[in-house]
């Protein structure tokens, strides 16, 4: 049975949507499957994304940016959900997308001018969402709903 899968976007898929990625491939032990992209996809992830994943043991060294244009492709995984982070702009969901895609915006790494911001927190911000996802009646969650 195949899980369900998840595309991250952020602008240049170097921090935010890999760390996504990430987190949720090594937390959902196979009930999801995570793909990251990136509009401008930067040349190498952050440095800063490493060594956050690292801090909880999880490896960065396969991790790379990608354009959103390989999902674009008929060959590609298709999403179950695209997930916009920092402030990505939507994607135009492709012709081969027959099945009904589910579409989230997590301002995570965003100031209220608009900027972008590579925290500790945006990392934290990241791993509660992903839990939400994986664990949706959780403590964790309800703490969310409750703030």
């Amino acid at each position: 049975m195949q899980g369900t899968t998840i595309l991250f976007v952020c602008p240049d898929n170097t921090f935010f949507s890999l760390i996504a990625e990430a987190y949720l491939n090594a937390e959902s032990k196979g009930v999801m499957r995570a793909f990251s992209a990136g509009h401008v996809p930067g040349s190498s992830i952050h440095p800063a994304a490493g060594k956050l994943l690292k801090s909880v043991q999880i490896g960065s060294d396969t991790l790379s940016p990608k354009s959103v244009e390989f999902f674009m492709f008929p060959h590609a995984p298709v999403p179950d959900r695209v997930i916009y982070l920092a402030g990505a702009e939507m994607i135009e969901r492709p012709e081969h997308w027959r099945k009904k895609v589910v579409y989230n915006v997590w301002p995570v790494g965003l100031r209220e001018d608009g900027s972008l911001f590579m925290t500790a927190d945006s990392f934290r911000d990241i791993r509660d969402r992903v839990s939400e996802l994986l664990y949706p009646l959780s403590d964790n969650s309800n703490r969310r709903l409750a703030s």
